[in-house]
């Protein structure tokens, strides 16, 4: 499925989408729209800031929660999510070169909302499967 991280996912996406906000704020975020509307407006209480920076920060997110987010997940959401932000064509190209150094695969900038939802479901799939669990904390230069 996907070979990357939450943390790494996070990470190349808060200078496009961070605007300022702490971790455990955009980390919610991320989560908040990929959830449906329901789910979301309670999201914020369910997870610890602690928690939050740490997936941030390369621990893996744990079965029993990435299944729940998967649980309520809508694609839609986090695909309007994406396209909302209304990035520069120079943003969307480095963007898209941030997803090609973790990918490996070349992509078009139409297809980027697509191509950062379904590597979010991916991630969260592999999270729930346990297949993120080994070396995931390894794969990011911060420490906590």
């Amino acid at each position: 499925m996907s070979n990357m991280s939450f943390s790494n996912f996070a990470q190349m996406l808060y200078p496009y989408y961070g605007d300022g906000k702490s971790i455990p704020e955009f980390v919610i975020e991320l989560i908040e729209n990929i959830v449906d509307s329901e789910t979301a407006e309670n999201i914020s209480d369910t997870y610890g800031d602690d928690s939050l920076e740490q997936w941030y920060r390369g621990k893996p997110i744990s079965k029993g929660k990435a299944s729940k987010i998967l649980s309520c997940l809508n694609k839609s959401r986090f695909e309007k999510y994406i396209n909302a932000r209304s990035l520069s064509i120079d943003s969307q190209g480095e963007l898209c070169k941030d997803l090609f150094e973790l990918r490996k695969k070349k992509m078009k900038i139409d297809l980027l909302e697509k191509v950062c939802t379904n590597i979010f479901v991916n991630i969260l799939k592999d999270c729930a499967s346990g297949k993120n669990r080994k070396g995931a904390a390894s794969d990011t230069k911060t420490t906590t």
